[in-house]
């Protein structure tokens, strides 16, 4: 079924103090009697040889772009490789920083307790009575304490060593 198509006069915008004047010629208006969109208006005709260069030219530039793409994607790959290798190799490094700190705490737990125990013995050696510096001989008879004999052989002095006791065995425990 046609309708008759009705003739549209081009508007007019009004002119407020403008010099320009725009018309529109029927051309330029939807068609109003094609309710069908598969009907090609007459205004329009395919024109495939206008068609082919644009097509071939967006085809170019997605081609291009994929291109673009691609290699960005490869620099990025490429980046986040090189940073992961990084990070493994600080994350080692910050390990094996770690097992050294634990072996140096517990070294220094070891030899505080080293260092409590001969301070002991210091203090518990300094209560014992002294030898008089005139005479050079302990009040301790010999039976009670091993005695050192000097290289002269005559002044006979205690051992202060052989009453401290022996220090503490070093056992190491990774508590983790």
């Amino acid at each position: 079924m046609l309708r008759p198509v009705a003739t549209i006069h081009p508007p007019t915008i009004p002119q407020q103090n403008s010099q320009y004047t725009i018309h529109f010629s029927p051309a330029d208006l939807p068609s109003q009697h094609s309710a069908d969109p598969h009907q090609q208006s007459p205004q329009s005709p395919p024109a495939s040889t206008e068609r082919a260069p644009s097509s071939n030219k967006r085809a170019e530039q997605n081609r291009k772009a994929q291109r673009t793409f691609r290699a960005r994607r490869h620099q990025r790959l490429k980046y986040l490789e090189s940073r992961s290798l990084l990070l493994d190799a600080a994350v080692a490094s910050s390990n094996e920083a770690n097992r050294r700190w634990e072996e140096s705490r517990l070294l220094l737990d070891d030899l505080r307790a080293e260092n409590a125990a001969l301070r002991a013995a210091v203090q518990q050696a300094q209560l014992l009575p002294r030898p008089h510096p005139s005479t050079g001989v302990s009040p301790i008879t010999h039976s009670e304490e091993p005695e050192n004999e000097n290289l002269a052989g005559d002044i006979k002095r205690p051992l202060s060593v052989a009453t401290l006791p022996d220090p503490p065995a070093r056992t190491q425990s990774f508590a983790m």
